[in-house]
């Protein structure tokens, strides 16, 4: 019955039981999403609503009303209304950046902590227990020797001791190499983690619905952020014109006081 409910209210608007009125400003209702009015909603489900840790959009996606916005003087670009939107919709936009930024952030130390990051391959394990099983053999013949061999006896222990520290003068020397080998990054768009040096592993996330989302989200928020510096540059130089424009005036009375007393 909800669902049923809420898909009306996206198709033909929250007023939809109301007595029509052709000219009601639907779009100022809350319950509204004025990103999707102004193009574009984030947090739909088709873009990353539901995703990750991201909750979809609560609110009413409707064409219908979108469609009465842009043909009302408040949908025209550059409007105080539909700039009112785009500000709040930069806002959703830096939200959605600054989650797949976190996210991402989290999957790398979690491929961090993953046991492949310090797995040993197979040869460097084999070699290893080589070298500890030769040691462990030296110290048992070392064992097995009579009192009276104590310098041979000293000999064999001494060679399994060293041997023994070797294997793991060996094993702590392949950790680092693996360690400096196992690069896991996270994408700049999307946040997707990966491994640096595993092979088309980057590639095959591009193909990610997820990924594709987040290039839409970050153009999106470039072209928002580009008009609003343009808003604010236009604004910027209006007022250091008024300014320069106060100057001039001030000079010019200073001038105009100096030269009636010159007069006197």
């Amino acid at each position: 019955m909800n669902k049923a409910r809420a898909m009306l209210d996206a198709l033909m608007g929250p007023q939809r039981d109301q007595k029509k009125d052709e000219n009601a400003e639907d779009w100022k209702d809350k319950s509204i999403c004025k990103g999707f009015l102004i193009g574009f909603c984030p947090f739909d489900k088709s873009v990353v609503g539901g995703k990750r840790t991201i909750e979809p959009c609560d609110k009413i996606h409707s064409e219908i009303i979108r469609e009465k916005f842009e043909a009302h003087k408040d949908g025209k670009e550059g409007s105080d209304l539909r700039i009112k939107y785009e500000e709040y919709s930069i806002r959703d936009l830096e939200f959605a950046v600054q989650e797949s930024e976190a996210y991402g952030r989290r999957e790398v130390e979690r491929l961090r902590k993953e046991p492949r990051s310090k797995a040993l391959p197979a040869d460097v394990n084999q070699k290893i227990s080589q070298m500890k099983r030769e040691s462990t053999n030296l110290a048992q013949k070392s064992a097995a020797l009579e009192d009276c061999e104590a310098r041979k006896k000293e000999e064999l222990m001494k060679q399994s001791d060293d041997l023994l520290e070797e294997a793991k003068k060996y094993e702590k020397e392949e950790e680092e190499k693996v360690k400096a080998n196992f690069r896991p990054l996270a994408c700049e768009v999307c946040g997707t983690a990966y491994i640096s040096n595993n092979e088309g592993e980057y590639e095959a996330h591009l193909r990610y619905k997820v990924h594709n989302s987040y290039e839409e989200i970050r153009a999106r928020l470039k072209e928002l952020k580009a008009k609003q510096a343009e808003r604010e540059k236009v604004i910027k130089e209006k007022k250091e014109e008024e300014r320069k424009k106060k100057n001039e005036e001030y000079a010019k009375k200073v001038a105009e006081e100096e030269e009636k007393e010159a007069g006197c």
